[in-house]
């Protein structure tokens, strides 16, 4: 809350009441023979929150953390196609029977079977290149047709002068409307 915003009414109203809080305060620890802790600052944002605007994580118990363990490892296991693992917290845990778990991990290939597929991919990417070049129809589709070269263009010295005029033209028009760009 901000105090900047209050007229001069509420502010000393918001005095009164501090003073009588602090007096019953005072009295209250008086008729219990010590000191009584001060009253908890009451947070704009409401009960459970902190004040400096991120949420407060929940304390979770040593049990309930086991809990939550327990029951993952049986998530995990039900997954790889185990027998779910045992839930209660502290219990021994099962013994691991001797046939291996069925897992869904990727095959491994072998460095001899990698190159073996990189050579034939290499094979195959250069019969490509080569019908390309030839002109010749491939067997999975229709014709390719080789690469053209590029036509080489000339322009003239008329023309090019031409092309510099014109530019210069746009230029001066787009200052005059007061562009910085075309």
């Amino acid at each position: 809350m901000d105090i900047t915003n209050l007229t001069p009414e509420q502010l000393r109203a918001a005095a009164d009441l501090r003073e009588k809080i602090d007096g019953l305060q005072n009295e209250l620890n008086q008729l219990l023979g010590g000191e009584v802790s001060a009253p908890a600052q009451v947070s704009s944002e409401g009960p459970g929150k902190p004040t400096n605007g991120r949420r407060k994580r929940k304390e979770v118990s040593a049990e309930a953390r086991a809990k939550m363990a327990a029951a993952q490892r049986a998530r995990r296991a039900a997954e790889r196609g185990g027998a779910a693992a045992e839930t209660t917290p502290g219990a021994e845990p099962q013994a691991k029977s001797e046939e291996p778990a069925k897992r869904s991990a990727k095959k491994q290939v072998s460095e001899a079977k990698l190159k073996a597929l990189a050579k034939a991919r290499e094979a195959r990417w250069a019969k490509v290149r080569a019908a390309k070049r030839a002109g010749v129809q491939s067997e999975e589709g229709p014709a390719i047709e080789p690469a053209k070269p590029k036509k080489e263009r000339k322009i003239s010295e008329a023309g090019r002068k031409a092309m510099s005029l014109a530019a210069k033209r746009r230029w001066a028009k787009a200052r005059g409307t007061g562009k910085s760009s075309l």
